[in-house]
């Protein structure tokens, strides 16, 4: 069973089981089951929100039991970006384990070359913001942008203010 830490602590158990799947599909029409084809995975990357209900919705009962009544109430549970990296590894592990092992294999497949690309992007992201051509495009924006300001009109007297 995989699982996750919530920001307060609390541990979260991820468990896609054929009723949590019918679960999801009913109140967020996506269809987990066939997530082997890569549309529902590909939905939830696209859209964090989505994912945070389909964790809300597969955790329900163990929300509940905490006194935990709603999904934003949850939500406030989760508050910040490695609290969402764990639970959204838990989930992914979670899907993954559900499907027989032919298609867990093309999923774990589909999941490593998306890790793999993820990582990659923020290496060049990485390796841009290091890099004095991000620093030399921002100077030349800054610099246009205060050297293009109007200049002071000469209607306006700088002369000093004449003595009454």
């Amino acid at each position: 069973m995989k699982n996750f830490k919530d920001s307060d602590g609390k541990v979260w158990n991820v468990l896609l089981t054929v009723g949590t799947a019918k679960r999801v599909r009913d109140e967020l029409d996506l269809d987990l089951v066939n997530a082997a084809d890569g549309s529902a995975i590909e939905k939830l990357i696209e859209d964090p929100i989505l994912l945070f209900d389909v964790l809300y919705v597969i955790c329900k009962a163990q929300a509940e039991k905490a006194g935990i009544n709603n999904a934003e109430e949850w939500g406030m549970l989760i508050r910040d970006g490695d609290v969402i990296e764990e639970a959204t590894a838990a989930f992914l592990e979670a899907l993954t384990d559900f499907f027989p092992a032919p298609r867990r294999a093309i999923l774990t497949k589909a999941l490593a070359k998306m890790k793999k690309l993820e990582a990659m992007g923020m290496e060049m992201m990485d390796k841009k913001l290091d890099s004095d051509e991000l620093e030399q495009a921002m100077v030349k924006a800054l610099g246009e942008k205060y050297t293009s300001a109007p200049e002071v009109s000469e209607s306006i007297p700088m002369d000093s203010p004449s003595e009454s």
